[in-house]
Order: C-alpha cells, then structure tokens, then sequence
C-alpha cells in the first residue's frame, strides 16, 4: 500500500513538472522582454499582473479587438517545488518574489519589524499563498451594498464566485472517513481556479471537528453559500497535477496566446497620467523597466490592480489622495480625495502556543505523500454569541461609544463613512449570520509542529496606508492600527478563551494537548491582554480596502463601478476596494470581485 501511494504520488508530481514546463515554454514564447517591444498605445493598461489584474486582462482580451497591456513589477515565477507543491506552502515568503512591505510600529501591539507578505511576482499573492479557497458568509457581502454600493451583494457575486472556479468534489473515501458533505450547484464547474481537496488530509483534522461539534458549533454542510460553523474546506489544488492552481497558470497562461494581450515584468509604475481639467482623464502611466523611464498610453482605461498597498501609493503619488498629505509632501494636488489610503483592515490573529504528543502522520504515507497534504483542512468561524459571554456587553459599549479610535489625521468624510460602517457590523457582532473570530489549524503532525491560529473578523479598528515622500520606490507608511478599538480586543481576550475550553474537549483531548508555559500561568483578562499584546499579529495578509467603494462624502475612492471618484478612464479592480473586510481568507473574494469588474468594464452589467 505504501509503494502504491510513493508510485501515485511521485507519477502526479512528474506530470507536474511537465505541465509546468509547457506551461512556462507556452507563455515565455508570448511575453514581452522590453519595453521596445510595445505599442505605443493599448486599450487598457493594468498596472499590477497579480492576482485580480490577470483576471481583468484575460477577460477583456477575449474580445479580440480590445488590445491590453498587463505592468508587472516583479518577475515570472521560477516554477521551482516551493511554488507549486502544497506541501511546500509558504516558502516563498520572504524570498525575491515577495514584496516584504514593512510596517510602522503600532500603538497597542508591542511586536515590532512586521512584514506583510505580497506577491512581487506574476500571479502575485496568489503564487505565494497558503491556497486556502473560502467564502465569506452572504451577510459579509450584504453589508457592502447596505453601505450604499449598488449591486454588490451575495447574490450578484455568487455567480462570479461560481465563474472564476472549476470545483472537484472530495474523494468517496473521504466522504465516507471524515464525513465530509458538499453541494455541486454551489460551485463552479468549469472556471479557470481550481478548487479541490488534497488526496491525503491527516486524520487528526477529524478531531478538531468533532471538538467544535462537540460545543454545539454545527458543521457547515458546504461553506461556498454558508460560511459559519466548522467545515473542511477546498484549496486552490489542480486535482489532476496535484500542484497550486493561480493567477497565472488559470488566467495568464490562456491569455499569453493572444496577440491583442501583453504582459511586461520588472516594469514599476510610478505614476499614473492623467489631463489638466477639472476632471481630469487618465491617459496612460508612467514606469520604469531595465533602469529606463518609459511612457505608454491608454485609449480608453487605466485599470489599477496592484494590491492594497501599492494601490493607495500610486494614487497619492499621481496626486490623487487627502490633500494636506500631498500638500506636505509637495505632490502636486490633482483630486482631493481623503479616503485614498484610509479604512485599512485586515484580520488581526495571534498563533496559540500548544503541543500534541499524540498527533501523527500515518505510516503508510511517504515523504511524498507528505508534501501534497496540505497542513491544515479544516476552519472554524464563530459568530460573536458562539464563543463569547459577553457579547450583549460588549455590543452595547460599542453602540455607546463617543470616539471613534480613529487616527487624529482622520479627514471628516473618513469619519463619517465609518461611523455607517460601526453601525453595520455591530449588527453583525450581534448576529448569528456573520463570523467575528476564525479558528484555525494548520500543520497538526509532528513533521511540522502543531498549531491553532484565532484570528479576529469584522474588527471595529482602522489603518491607514500612506506615502511619506515623493520616491516611487520607497514603501509607504503601512499602520495597521490593530487593536486601537478597546472593543476588538475584548473579542479577542473571549476568542482566547474559547480556545482553552476548546482543548478541553474530549475530541481534543486524544491529541493530549498540552500549553506552553508562556500561557500557562494566564488566569485574568488583564494577564492576556498583555500577552496578547506581545505576541498577536496586526494582519493574517489579508490586507484590504484602502480605497473603497463608497460615497466621495463619506470618504469612498471608487463608485459602485470601481471608477475613482473625480475621474475619467481610471479605476480599480483589485482588494483595495472592498469597504469591509469579509469574513474570510481572501483570495475566492478577489477573483469574485475581479471577474465582476471586467463585466463592469466591458459594460455588460
């Protein structure tokens, strides 16, 4: 049985390579080296060939007459295991191909040199990720519209949550030993990202269920239309090569074969162009590639899809950002718009020191076989009165609440958005159809230590992202700002909690779960409070909507057609413009929100 699963496992990994391969040889073939390779002019530029901007590319050069330009900075991935081999996620981080954007320290939080990973390279984060592929809850999308951004709603977007996917059931056996269920009509049959489940899970996962279970915490039948309980959940896994589905190989690589699709690495947008008018029109971008500044030109649209750090800098760089920041800085002011770089959110997490003594990895498993498992199957996340005592109190000091917590630099509009935002996810906190804390499992085994992970949702604190000089390529003053909102840290002191009394469980207890002295002497709110503010994270790299759909009056950057508010030809397509942070990891969401933007720039919608 062992040899039999090393042959299955070492056959699907050669075919990998091989795949990987053609792909490589197919796509290099088509790809622009330089810059004098280019037209002078392009329907579209993309700036950013990550995650969302290859999803916009490809979709709009479907129309053979429609010509784009995809500006990527970083380069082609290496097509190396630590890429493509679920086993191997996560090391990649901090290597070349990651942006590394370091953050300002915060003023609750005492870790210090916080680095937010982000792919700096084609495919972008999603070449870099943990492949996790979840929905949020349909009240996480609800709430969007509810903040007055037409048609961004559950219903709108499952059909594009469905579109981006190709979605393969779980084995029979696994069905059958972990009692796992699923809905097809959920799901995607034929999109470009895969969605699967690794052949091997560890038997432990089963565990981690059934202690939730165990607590009256119900199993999500199918987490893609009801993301609250505990589920199993599918990765972004090609079932066929068993290797990492992304950005490129499920959107690039198809588009590469087109002659009216250009995508230019190691090209750094630094500026975006636009007229002198009152409102002014972009007309292409500004960039550098192989130490030259270069200029093209956009007929119709400049589509911003860098991410939500390189997002609100190119905008403030450009011009187009709260004034008395610019004005500082002597950027020439082009749009006042305050929101540019505000509402930042992600989801604050803090890993929970523990050993297993009684996990393990079956003995029929090869090394191999080790490597397509992923480390962690299963997630679990909670409304607020699931793992809470003191949810009707804390509720209530948050809707008394007179500050808001947020920075002192806040504009008045910001302040206004968020204040609506406030009132909205209170009504989430107090709901059974939203999720205010994620617990996590990630590697159980003794191959690569154990480890449980909360991580806060919806939380009530705000960031900010913004430049601090005129130089393109300096990173911009990322302020998380976790916790400054008192309230996010009593979730978060209950999440802790919740988690002892978790382990308590008799289907966690066969692990023999054991704490780290470091926690286990935490007896009062206080004591974890402070441990918590040593030891928790301000980000789980889920960064996100910095310049949000909204109202220009209540600091929104874009319209509810992703279009920068004082305008023409400029929009955005990539994370930035989400207003709130879904309950969720973020990677289904954004090719969601990023196939809906190309029917929006197509004019289909």
């Amino acid at each position: 049985m062992k040899m039999l699963s090393s042959k299955i496992t070492l056959i699907a990994l050669c075919t990998a390579h091989l795949a990987f391969a053609a792909l490589a040889l197919a796509s290099e073939a088509t790809v622009i080296k330089r810059a004098d390779q280019l037209r002078s002019r392009y329907d579209y530029i993309i700036v950013g060939g990550g995650t969302s901007g290859l999803v916009v590319a490809n979709r709009l050069t479907e129309d053979s007459s429609t010509t784009v330009l995809v500006l990527e900075a970083g380069e082609f991935d290496d097509g190396s295991d630590e890429f493509i081999v679920p086993g191997y996620m996560g090391k990649t981080l901090g290597s070349s191909f990651d942006w590394q954007v370091p953050s300002v320290p915060g003023e609750v939080l005492t870790s210090s040199d916080i680095k937010i990973p982000l792919g700096k390279v084609v495919g972008g984060s999603s070449a870099l990720n943990f492949m996790i592929f979840d929905r949020g809850a349909p009240a996480d999308y609800n709430a969007w519209e509810s903040l007055g951004n037409i048609g961004w709603n559950w219903s709108n977007l499952l059909s594009y949550f469905k579109k981006s996917e190709t979605f393969t059931p779980p084995l029979t056996s696994q069905v059958t030993d972990f009692d796992m269920t699923y809905d097809s009509s959920s799901h995607g049959a034929s999109g470009p990202i895969h969605a699967s489940f690794p052949p091997l899970i560890y038997p432990q996962t089963k565990n981690f269920v059934q202690g939730m279970n165990s607590l009256g915490i119900p199993t999500s039948h199918d987490q893609a239309t009801s993301a609250i309980g505990v589920y199993y959940h599918a990765s972004s896994i090609d079932p066929l090569t068993i290797t990492r589905s992304f950005a490129k190989t499920a959107y690039h690589d198809p588009a590469s074969k087109r002659s009216n699709y250009h995508l230019l690495p190691s090209s750094h947008v630094t500026k975006i162009l636009l007229t002198r008018s009152s409102t002014p029109r972009a007309y292409g971008v500004s960039y550098r590639h192989l130490n030259r500044d270069i200029v093209v030109l956009a007929r119709k649209e400049v589509i911003l899809a860098a991410g939500a750090v390189h997002t609100p800098q190119i905008l403030q760089l450009t011009g187009i950002g709260p004034s008395t920041l610019l004005r500082n800085l002597k950027i020439p002011l082009t749009v006042d718009l305050p929101g540019v770089g505000e509402n930042f959110q992600d989801h604050p997490s803090v890993q929970i020191p523990y050993t297993f003594k009684n996990v393990f990895t079956p003995d029929s498993w090869s090394f191999n076989d080790i490597l397509i498992a992923t480390s962690g199957n299963a997630l679990s996340f909670l409304p607020t009165s699931w793992y809470s005592p003191n949810t009707s109190s804390i509720i209530a000091a948050g809707r008394g609440q007179e500050g808001t917590w947020l920075s002192p630099l806040t504009a008045p509009e910001v302040t206004a958005g968020f204040m609506k935002q406030r009132e909205l996810l209170l009504s989430l906190w107090d709901s059974e159809d939203a999720a205010t804390m994620e617990v996590a499992t990630f590697s159980m085994t003794q191959f690569q230590g154990p480890s449980l992970v909360i991580s806060l949702q919806h939380p009530l604190s705000r960031g900010r992202i913004m430049v601090t000089s005129k130089d393109p390529y300096a990173s911009p003053a990322v302020d998380f700002r976790a916790f400054t909102n008192p309230l996010d840290m009593e979730l978060m002191i209950d999440g802790f909690l919740f988690m002892r009394k978790f382990l308590q469980t008799s289907s966690m207890m066969e692990l023999q779960p054991e704490e780290a002295l470091e926690i286990r002497g935490l007896e009062t709110r206080e004591e974890i409070r402070q441990w918590l503010r040593s030891n928790a994270r301000p980000s789980f790299s889920h960064v996100c909507c910095t310049a949000s759909m909204g109202q220009r009056e209540e600091g929104g950057v874009v319209d509810s057609e992703l279009k920068v508010w004082g305008t023409k030809g400029l929009r955005i397509v990539d994370a930035s413009v989400m207003p709130l942070v879904p309950s969720a990891h973020l990677q289904a969401t954004v090719y969601a929100v990023a196939e809906r933007a190309a029917d929006l720039i197509k004019g289909i919608l």
